[in-house]
């Protein structure tokens, strides 16, 4: 999007964040004073060293960038604006309404263009559990998905550690278990489950809210951060265990 859509124009790495609460810190850090001028200094370096490399280019008219500070907006205001200026909207949004089809259906309520796939693409990618069913007649062609079971925190909660234990392995036929939110896009909340005892951490981290699981909590927390590092390890463990997922 150009600068006169959303205002703001700063160095990347100043809002590369992975959660929408860090970019919004990020964003608020941003117009500090002190900040703004960094950030205001090297943007203006960056667009001299693009211009002096452009300007031999003959299609090249310019750039249509603002020395102005961040402005806030509501999401509404935001899509009148885009409207306004006749933009098309590149989507950028990590999780939450940017992937689950929410600003896409709220953009083309106001035939708004934007890029990116569209609303039912965009809602089902978001739940893996409905992905795994619009996959499965692709079965016969070898695209596999994993076994898997749906819980409600509310049960994994009330219910016995041992009990979910058991039946999750025989029924899912595995020793391990990957548990993950079903409705969230990104890697928050994933953990590689290898006994009862990893369950019960789990569970009760929901259940008491905890925004993460401390350090050294599950039995093979390292394995599983390898598995992260190592794709090729990460197909061989998809393929032997079950998948956990709770809503």
């Amino acid at each position: 999007m150009s600068g006169s859509i959303c205002k703001l124009l700063m160095i990347y790495s100043l809002v590369l964040r992975h959660t929408t609460e860090e970019v919004i810190v990020a964003c608020m850090e941003a117009i500090e004073p002190a900040r703004a001028a960094m950030t205001s200094q090297l943007r203006n370096k960056v667009i001299d060293n693009l211009m002096e490399g452009l300007t031999n280019h003959s299609w090249f008219t310019g750039f249509d960038i603002a020395d102005e500070p961040p402005r806030r907006f509501s999401l509404e205001q935001w899509i009148k604006l885009a409207k306004e200026v006749q933009a098309t909207v590149f989507i950028a949004v990590h999780g939450g309404i940017g992937e689950d089809g929410t600003l896409q259906s709220l953009l083309e309520a106001e035939r708004v263009p934007y890029t990116g796939p569209g609303v039912i693409s965009s809602k089902t990618c978001m739940d893996k559990v409905a992905t795994s069913v619009a996959l499965n007649h692709l079965a016969t062609l070898g695209v596999l998905t994993i076994n898997k079971d749906v819980w409600r925190k509310e049960d994994l909660i009330k219910m016995p550690i041992l009990g979910i234990w058991h039946d999750l392995t025989s029924k899912l036929q595995c020793e391990t278990l990957c548990i993950k939110p079903a409705r969230d896009g990104c890697s928050t909340r994933v953990a590689r489950l290898c006994c009862a005892k990893d369950l019960e951490v789990y569970v009760k981290a929901l259940d008491d809210c905890l925004l993460r699981i401390p350090s050294n909590s599950l039995s093979k927390a390292y394995q599983w951060r390898s598995c992260n590092r190592h794709p090729s390890r990460w197909s061989s463990l998809s393929s032997q265990n079950g998948l956990l997922r709770k809503t």
